[in-house]
């Protein structure tokens, strides 16, 4: 609707109009703001398994249980958006990994709950972060 509204406004009209070089930037964008939220909407691919073997993603792999030190999750705020990431320390290489966990279909509670039935006997630490 605000698209519609943003062409064919009575008072933008004569803009668009008369700069067809800004018509065609904010039909563009408009076009690449609707791909990205069908896209992430309706994608329905597995993004993430938590089983007994451990954490597997498309991009990261499966990182085993016993190569987990502790997880966590953030958010981090942007002017445009909000991140939600859940963030895996391994011991071996030491490094923490990162999981866009934004367009999951489940819950931070689902998640650790889910970590929580699997990890079994490796007392995979769950800190909380707290601002």
């Amino acid at each position: 609707m605000l698209a519609i509204a943003l062409f064919f406004g009575k008072e933008t009209k004569p803009f668009f109009k008369e700069n067809p070089f800004v018509t065609v930037v904010a039909v563009i964008i408009i076009l690449v703001a609707i791909y990205f939220l069908v896209r992430y909407s309706l994608d329905r691919r597995i993004k993430m398994v938590i089983n007994k073997e451990g954490i597997w993603t498309p991009k990261k792999g499966l990182l085993v249980w016993s190569n987990v030190q502790y997880y966590y999750f953030e958010e981090i705020q942007t002017d445009n958006a909000t991140v939600s990431l859940l963030k895996i320390k391994l011991l071996k290489p030491s490094k923490e990994v990162k999981i866009d966990i934004a367009f999951f279909n489940k819950s931070e509670r689902d998640i650790e709950d889910a970590i929580k039935d699997n990890s079994g006997d490796y007392n995979i630490i769950a800190l909380k972060v707290t601002y």
